[in-house]
Parts: structure tokens; C-alpha cells; sequence
């Protein structure tokens, strides 16, 4: 599938849009890799309020980085990584705020 035929160039800047478009399918591919490692049990388990208490875990470590100048390396994710990883919490938040995560233990959060 070629997703930069997506672009269509109504936000005003197209080339934004493929980059926009190419880093919104990285994270796809990384969701489907995750997902498929750890179920739907776990975020089903706690919802809208588990995504956002990882995600303010995430937001601590890069406001570590950028504001504190910590290093905040990990073997096993970059900053880079963090970003995308706060993407998915952010979206499976939503997915749950509007109840449609599988197993989901608290439909009306």
C-alpha cells in the first residue's frame, strides 16, 4: 500500500504530510509487533487511566531529557522510541475512552 498517495496536500505542506503519513505507519507497525506480545488483556485491565498513567511515564523520561538534560538512555529504547510509544498510549486511550478495546473491564470511564 502506498501511503503517501494519502497526501493530498490540504494542510499546506504535502511533504509534511508524507512525513507525517510514513512516521503514523512506523508506529502501526510497532503497535502490531506490541500487541501481538502482550494481548489486549493488559490495557483492557485498566483502561483510559492505565494508557494515561503510562503515558505520563513516558512524558516524565522526555521531559527528563529535554528540560533536565538528563540522560535517560535505556538498552532497549531511545527517545525516538519514547515518542512512539506516548502515540500508542495516547490512541489506545482513546480507543478505550470510547469503548471499543476488547475486554475492556471499565466501559464507562
Amino acid at each position: 500500500m502506498d501511503i503517501e498517495s494519502f497526501a493530498s496536500g490540504e494542510s499546506g505542506d504535502i511533504e509534511l504530510e508524507k512525513v507525517m503519513l510514513r512516521l503514523m505507519m512506523e508506529y502501526f507497525e510497532l503497535w502490531k509487533k506490541k500487541q501481538k506480545s502482550y494481548g489486549a488483556t493488559n490495557i483492557g485491565a485498566f483502561g483510559a487511566m492505565g494508557c494515561l498513567i503510562r503515558a505520563n511515564d513516558k512524558i516524565q523520561r522526555l521531559r527528563r531529557h529535554y528540560f533536565m538534560g538528563k540522560d535517560v538512555s535505556l538498552t532497549n529504547e531511545t527517545i525516538q522510541d519514547t515518542w512512539l510509544d506516548l502515540i500508542g498510549y495516547s490512541l489506545m486511550g482513546l480507543v478505550c475512552d470510547r469503548g471499543l478495546w476488547p475486554g475492556l473491564e471499565n466501559k464507562g470511564e
